[in-house]
């Protein structure tokens, strides 16, 4: 997951150009809390000379990382935003796995050394 992190600088006129940037989590239970440095998360950014470049990493994501993630910059011009869906794994189900199922379906048949009927 991409997109602008942080970014400052002065325009024409000695306009504050500084940003904040968030990633933002929304799921059932965050209700939209913010992310931050993790064992597991890790927003990054590379600033060049215009812009600003950012990443979302995750370290073994699992079922519990599922959820909309949302980008969310702002300045004094205001606030923009980019959202996104991340699905990492299914939850996993409860029990026991059932055995794996192998549909077969007999077309035709012949005893050893014989041809089997074509039709």
């Amino acid at each position: 997951m991409t997109g602008p992190q942080r970014s400052s600088g002065s325009g024409s006129g000695g306009d504050d150009w500084s940003s904040a940037v968030q990633w933002v989590w929304f799921w059932p239970l965050t209700h939209g809390a913010e992310i931050s440095h993790t064992e597991y998360v890790r927003p990054d950014m590379a600033v060049y000379q215009d812009y600003t470049e950012g990443c979302l990493t995750f370290k073994n994501p699992t079922h519990h990382n599922n959820g909309n993630y949302t980008l969310q910059a702002s300045n004094y011009l205001g606030v923009a935003s980019g959202s996104v869906y991340g699905h990492f794994l299914d939850k996993p189900f409860e029990g026991e796995a059932p055995p794996p199922r192998l549909d077969l379906q007999l077309t035709s048949a012949a005893r050893w050394g014989q041809q089997a009927d074509a039709s």
